[in-house]
C-alpha cells in the first residue's frame, strides 16, 4: 500500500466577512469565466468536462465518474498531496459540517454546509470567491429538518447555483423550499415556496429534505428545465408522504408536486385506503434520450400495507404532456408482508404499536415486531448500459445492489440481476455508488466494507470485498481512470484498485486540516481538473464547520 508523504498544512481559508466579485465574462470557444475563478485547464485533446462536476453524480446519468482523467491512476494516486484546504464555515462550527459532494464548474467549487451558507472557491488555490449565507424566517428558525439548512449538494446550471433548504414543514407556511443564486456572485435571485405544497397542498408537519436537487431538460423542448426536488416525512407518521416536485428552473415556480404514493386510485392503492410513506431523500438519475427519471423511495409506513411505490425505484416522465407521471415502479426487497414476515402483523406488541392514537414517539419508528426494517432506496441511483439494455441500478439499505431493465414491457420482471454485498439495518447502506468502465463500486455497512461488482451480471470484480473500518458510512463512492475513492467518518481518505480492491491509499485527512476530521457525514468526492475535491466536515463534535481539501500531483 503507498501512503501519501507528509505535506505542509495549506491555511484553512476561513469566509466570514466575504464581498462578492463582480463580473462574470465567456471565452472565445464558449466557456464561462468567473471573475476570482480559476481558467479552464483542459489540455489539447481532452474535453472540457474533465474541468467539471456539476451535480451530485457529475452527469445526469448519476453515474458518479470522471470518464476522461488519466493524470490520476492506479500508478500516480500514492504521490498526490493537499494543493489546498478551506473552512467554509465560520470557523466557529456554528454553522455545521458539509454533507455533500462539492460541485466544479467555470473554475470554481461550489458548496453548502448545514448551517445555510453556500460559497464560491477558485478551483486552483481555493480562494473565496463569494459567501452566502441563505437567511430563514424567523418563524422557520426552529424548523430546520434533519442535517441542517442545506443537507444535498449544490448543482450548476444555466448561470446558476441551485441549492434545497432543508426547512421542515409547519404550520408558519414553512417547508423544504429551492433557491436559485447567481453563480458569478451569489446573489439570490429567488426562493421557491415550499416543494411539498402548492394551490392545494401544504407541507405536512415535519417534512423535510436531504435530497440533492437535479436540472433536467424537459424532452421535447430543450430550452425547458426544470429541478427535481425530493422530500420526506417524518420517519414513521402514520399519515406522512413523500414525493418530489419539479421547479422551474427560470422561475422557482412549482410546476408539479408528485406524491409517490398516489392521493386516490381506482385500485385503492392509494392514500385514501391508509398507505403512507415513499420519502424520497436521494438524487435522481435521469435519462437525456428517453426523457425519463429515475427516483429512490422510502420504506411504507404502514404497520400493515405496503404500496408498490415504496422500497422502489420510480420511473418518472419528464417528457412535454406528461409531466411528473410515475409511470413504473421497480420494487426492491419489501419491508414486510411476505410469506415469512405477514405473521407478524399477529404479534400483539405489532398490534399494540399500529395505532395512530398511541404517543407519536411509539408509533412513528420503524418497528421490526411487525417486519417493518426501513429498507430505503436511499443511495441515488446509477443508469448505465448491458449491451443495448438501458439499466437503472442502486443500493438498497437491504444490503443489495439491484439492476432494472428500464424498457421491460408491463407485466414482466424488469430486474436483470441483483447481488446481496451486506446486511441489511435501518440506518445503513445508503452510500451511493459510482459506475464506470463496465464496473459498479460502492461501501456496505454494517462494516464499511468497499466492493466492486460487473455491471453486466452483477458477480464480483473482486476477489473479496476490502475493510475500510467505520460501523456506519454514508459516504458516496467516485470514480477515475481504474481507481474507486471514498472516504470515512474516521477522516481516512481512501483509493481502491477497481481491478481488485486493492487499497493504494489510506490518507488520515487531519494531517492536511490540522483538525480532527471524524465525523457521521455523507460527503463525497468529485474529481476534477485532474483533482480530487473533497467535501467532508472537521472540528469536535457540536462545533464542526464545514471542509473542502483538494488533492492532486504535484506541478511538474
Amino acid at each position: 500500500m503507498r501512503r501519501w508523504g507528509h505535506v505542509a498544512l495549506v491555511a484553512a481559508l476561513a469566509l466570514g466577512a466575504l464581498v462578492a466579485i463582480e463580473g462574470r465574462g465567456v471565452a472565445s470557444d464558449g466557456a464561462v469565466t468567473i471573475a476570482g475563478c480559476a481558467p479552464a485547464v483542459a489540455r489539447p485533446g481532452e474535453s472540457r468536462q474533465l474541468d467539471e462536476w456539476r451535480n451530485y453524480g457529475n452527469d445526469l446519468a448519476d453515474t458518479r465518474s470522471q470518464p476522461g482523467e488519466r493524470d490520476l491512476s492506479p500508478a500516480t494516486i500514492g504521490n498526490a498531496t493537499a494543493a489546498w484546504v478551506a473552512d467554509i464555515g465560520d470557523g466557529t462550527g456554528q454553522t455545521g459540517g458539509t454533507n455533500s459532494t462539492p460541485i466544479v464548474a467555470d473554475g470554481c467549487v461550489f458548496a453548502g454546509n448545514a448551517g445555510g451558507d453556500v460559497v464560491a472557491l477558485n478551483a486552483d488555490t481555493g480562494a473565496p470567491v463569494w459567501k452566502t449565507r441563505i437567511a430563514s424566517p424567523p418563524s422557520a428558525q426552529a424548523a430546520v429538518g434533519y442535517g441542517g439548512l442545506i443537507v444535498g449538494a449544490t448543482v450548476v446550471s444555466g448561470r446558476r447555483v441551485y441549492a434545497l433548504l432543508n426547512e421542515a414543514g409547519d404550520a408558519n407556511g414553512n417547508g423544504p423550499r429551492l433557491v436559485a443564486l447567481d453563480e458569478a456572485t451569489g446573489r439570490v435571485l429567488w426562493r421557491s415556496q415550499p416543494i411539498d405544497s402548492d394551490a392545494t397542498h401544504r407541507p405536512y408537519p415535519g417534512d423535510y429534505t436531504n435530497a440533492s436537487p437535479a436540472v433536467v431538460p424537459v424532452r421535447g423542448s430543450e430550452d425547458d428545465h426544470v429541478v427535481i426536488t425530493g422530500f420526506s416525512p417524518p420517519e414513521g407518521d402514520p399519515n406522512g408522504q413523500g414525493g418530489f416536485s419539479l421547479i422551474d428552473a427560470e422561475t422557482g415556480a412549482v410546476r408539479a408536486l408528485v406524491h409517490s404514493i398516489p392521493e386516490s386510485d381506482p385500485s385503492g392503492l392509494d392514500q385514501a385506503h391508509g398507505y403512507a410513506g415513499g420519502g424520497v431523500w436521494s438524487t435522481p438519475a435521469y435519462d437525456r434520450e428517453t426523457g425519463f427519471a429515475y427516483i429512490g423511495a422510502g420504506n411504507p409506513f404502514s404497520k400493515t400495507k405496503q404500496h408498490p411505490n415504496t422500497n422502489a425505484i420510480l420511473k418518472v416522465s419528464i417528457n412535454r404532456g406528461d409531466l411528473g407521471r410515475i409511470v413504473a415502479a421497480y420494487r426492491g426487497n419489501t419491508d414486510q408482508y411476505t410469506s415469512t414476515l405477514e405473521v407478524l402483523q399477529d404479534n400483539p406488541v405489532c398490534a399494540a404499536t399500529d395505532n395512530p392514537a398511541v404517543p407519536p414517539a411509539a408509533y412513528t419508528f420503524d418497528d421490526p415486531a411487525c417486519g417493518q426494517f426501513d429498507l430505503d432506496f436511499g443511495a441515488s441511483p446509477n443508469l448505465f448500459r448491458i449491451g443495448t439494455t438501458r439499466v437503472v441500478g442502486a443500493l438498497q439499505k437491504a444490503g443489495v445492489y439491484h439492476a432494472f431493465d428500464t424498457q421491460a414491457p408491463p407485466g414482466t420482471n424488469p430486474e436483470v440481476w441483483s447481488k446481496v454485498v451486506g446486511g441489511f439495518c435501518h440506518p445503513c447502506n445508503a452510500a451511493t455508488t459510482a459506475v464506470g468502465d463496465g464496473g459498479i463500486f460502492g461501501v456496505t455497512t454494517p462494516g464499511g466494507l468497499a466492493f466492486g461488482l460487473h455491471q453486466v451480471d452483477g458477480t464480483s470484480k473482486w476477489p473479496a470485498e476490502t475493510p475500510l473500518g467505520g460501523g456506519l458510512h454514508y459516504e458516496s463512492m467516485s470514480y477515475a481512470n481504474g481507481v474507486a475513492y471514498t472516504f470515512d467518518t474516521e477522516g481516512f481518505l481512501d483509493a481502491l484498485d477497481a481491478a481488485d480492491g486493492t487499497p493504494l491509499v489510506r490518507w488520515p485527512m487531519p494531517v492536511d486540516t490540522a483538525e480532527p476530521m471524524s465525523a457521521l457525514t455523507s460527503g463525497g468526492i468529485a474529481i476534477a481538473r485532474h483533482t480530487l475535491y473533497v467535501g467532508a466536515s472537521g472540528g469536535v463534535p457540536g462545533a464542526q464547520s464545514g471542509i473542502v481539501i483538494a488533492y492532486r500531483l504535484p506541478a511538474g
